[in-house]
């Protein structure tokens, strides 16, 4: 065998990290065996498998090629500008699956875990109808949860309704289909509902006590979880569909929530849907359907209706503070920005209180990432990586990289007051 520094230096940053080894090759898109096999030495690694296992790493390609001299690799350090407001921030930061997105000077926690553009037929959704099992802890908390809801509706308070929605169980992404080199996703779902969603995926970082300990559930079940392989199985990983709109006028809508919406005051994409298992689920097999739920979503929230040819599904990924996955797309609408604003201004959306404003910017790089720079403005990783790949798509990764050069934007995620009072677990512990 002969002395191969490449294969070295990809083990030893790869342990560093506390990385398996059938992680970082399904990163690169490989075989378990392909990576023992290059770390022994005994396969060649071609230019384009470099790049990724230098992503998968998160170092400099270049970072590969040094020999192995027992020195550190300097890790990304998150931008200062991330900001949370849970009262566990430290924690929470320590804590977190490491991942995010950089684009420019920004960073915001949205892990990619598929990019497209992906052809509507290449992307294959399946359901599984039997419930899954959870841990007593988190099966504890979600009927407190639901114990307290429905106390507070019956003093007349405004808390939401639960619904029956999809949980994303697995999924494969793949750059071939049928012999061509398009990129397919598989995603494979099973059933969870909302309430399960704000038990688990929106209480991440709620101090527990059970058994004479105290720790969070990002600390016992999703802190080494690398969300661009596998979702977190013991949450309701809770799944959706962000839209970025452009008008005929040219403008990107951006949506400000309401203030009794999840993320009140926070900035969003154009649309913001979960899918439902009623209203979005395929007759025959049960499996989501992503177009439904944009249509729905365009209907309900900006009161216009969506032509299939008008959108185009971008990317596949994760927010890694909550552990939530969403297909982001890009709609090019023949509606005006005022056209939608007289559709909203009479009810016709019928969810336009999750809106507590609209705003039309000019779609461009450089009007765009002016407008999120604003201070007053606090953006979430979900409206954050819906701009940034409409974007990519129309103009380009590198003028989307100088535009957000330089600047500073707020990253936030933010609960209703009503979700953030606390209420007592059975067993002695609390949630939020």
């Amino acid at each position: 065998m002969h002395d191969y520094p490449i294969g070295r230096r990809v083990r030893e940053l790869r342990l560093r990290r506390g990385m398996s080894q059938d992680v970082v090759a399904g990163l690169v898109g490989k075989s378990e065996r392909w990576l023992i096999a290059v770390e022994a030495g005994r396969d060649d690694v071609r230019v384009s498998d470099l790049v990724k296992l230098a992503g998968a790493l998160r170092v400099r390609p270049e970072e590969l090629l040094a020999p192995p001299d027992g020195q550190r690799v300097a890790e990304p350090a998150p931008s200062p500008i991330l900001r949370r407001h849970f009262p566990t921030e430290g924690r929470a930061r320590s804590q977190d699956t490491r991942w995010g997105t950089r684009v420019g000077s920004i960073w915001f926690p949205w892990v990619v875990a598929g990019y497209g553009p992906y052809r509507p037929e290449n992307i294959e959704t399946y359901f599984h109808a039997d419930e899954p099992e959870y841990p007593p802890d988190v099966e504890e908390g979600f009927l407190a949860l639901g114990d307290d809801i429905r106390r507070r509706g019956a003093r007349g308070e405004d808390v939401p309704y639960d619904s029956d929605d999809f949980k994303l169980l697995r999924f494969h992404v793949s750059s071939r289909t049928h012999g061509y080199e398009e990129p397919r996703l598989v995603l494979h779902f099973g059933p969870t509902t909302y309430f399960r969603m704000l038990a688990t995926d929106q209480r991440l970082d709620v101090p527990l006590t059970s058994g004479g300990r105290t720790y969070t559930l990002r600390e016992r079940y999703a802190a080494e979880v690398d969300l661009r392989v596998k979702p977190v199985p013991e949450l309701a990983t809770h799944w959706g569909v962000g839209l970025s709109v452009v008008t005929a006028d040219g403008l990107l809508l951006v949506s400000e929530r309401g203030n009794t919406a999840v993320d009140p005051q926070v900035f969003f994409p154009s649309v913001a849907e979960g899918t439902t298992r009623m209203l979005d689920g395929d007759p025959d097999s049960g499996a989501p359907r992503p177009l439904s739920t944009a249509m729905r979503g365009m209907t309900e929230e900006l009161g216009i209706s969506l032509e299939a040819d008008e959108l185009t599904w971008l990317s596949f990924g994760a927010n890694s503070y909550l552990c939530e996955y969403a297909l982001i797309g890009l709609v090019r609408t023949a509606s005006t920005f005022a056209e939608i604003e007289d559709r909203r201004s009479v009810g016709a959306a019928k969810d336009h209180w999750e809106t507590r404003r609209l705003h039309g910017v000019e779609f461009t790089p450089s009007a765009v990432a002016a407008f999120c720079a604003q201070p007053a403005r606090p953006f979430s990783a979900f409206g954050l990586i819906a701009i940034v790949h409409a974007l990519m798509y129309e103009y380009g990764i590198g003028k989307v990289e100088r535009a957000f050069t330089g600047i500073r934007v707020a990253v936030t995620q933010r609960l209703p007051d009503w979700l953030a009072g606390h209420s007592e677990m059975p067993g002695g512990s609390r949630l939020p």
